[in-house]
């Protein structure tokens, strides 16, 4: 569960959560990433609520990542195709091969709420959850 005192900003914790995420997938694009970061943090313009926003930004972060590791997004799938009528096969011109087959293996993140509760946080974190 993480909770986030009472005057945190959910755009920039949330920004934070994402820039911690993409930095991690796509470490080429870490100065573009921290730009946009930059551009939204400074909408925070009280230095301690920025700090708190960072912070549960990151622990946001570090729960979702732990999540993930096991998640299967890694593993291998071998999978040529078929040759059955409606089943996917490789096609002209490229004949490459099948792209993430192993994705219909891979668990879902639908159920963070069983790893982050909102019960405690202010209402405009919780409107992260639940918009409108």
């Amino acid at each position: 569960m993480v909770v986030a005192p009472e005057c945190t900003s959910a755009l920039a914790a949330t920004a934070q959560a994402g820039y911690e995420v993409a930095r991690r997938l796509y470490s080429e694009m870490q100065s573009q990433f921290g730009e946009i970061l930059s551009r939204t943090l400074a909408h925070e313009t009280n230095p301690k609520a920025r700090v708190r926003c960072i912070r549960v930004g990151r622990i946001v972060f570090e729960k979702v990542w732990a999540a993930r590791i096991n998640d299967r997004s890694e593993q291998l799938v071998e999978f040529s195709g078929s040759e059955l009528p409606g089943k996917w096969r490789p096609t002209p011109p490229g004949f490459a091969p099948a792209l993430l087959p192993q994705w219909p293996r891979v668990k879902t993140m639908a159920r963070l709420s069983m790893l982050i509760s909102t019960d405690d946080l202010p209402v405009s974190i919780k409107q992260l959850k639940r918009p409108g």
